[in-house]
């Protein structure tokens, strides 16, 4: 058999509603799942876990804050949904956004 070499391309996966570029993949989901554990921890202190839009919109704002994102979002729920719907699609974090076993496996790791 022979070994062929396959040169590189780029190019894009998308999961759900979110478009990742293959370029720091693992960085930004390994980021987003310790945004998400830190988010909850604060929340967590002021009152209780409930993913609605209000709470979607807060962690836009966090996500801002710690520069994850830039810009302004039109609709920051709709953008918090947006960055977080591809870890529910691979199983790391839960409809509700609380990070699974599988997610705390890979901050592990």
């Amino acid at each position: 058999m022979v070994n062929k070499s396959i040169p590189y391309q780029s190019f894009c996966w998308v999961i759900g509603t979110t478009s990742f570029r293959t370029a720091k993949l693992n960085l930004k989901i390994e980021a987003q799942l310790l945004l998400l554990d830190e988010f909850y921890n604060e929340v967590i202190k002021e009152s209780s876990w409930n993913w609605n839009n209000e709470l979607q919109e807060k962690y836009y704002d966090f996500m801002k804050d710690r520069a994850f994102l830039t810009g302004e979002a039109k609709r920051k729920d709709k953008d918090a949904r947006e960055k977080t719907s591809g870890l529910v699609d691979i199983g790391l974090i839960t409809e509700d956004r609380l990070i699974t076993d599988a997610g705390r496996e890979l901050l592990y790791i």
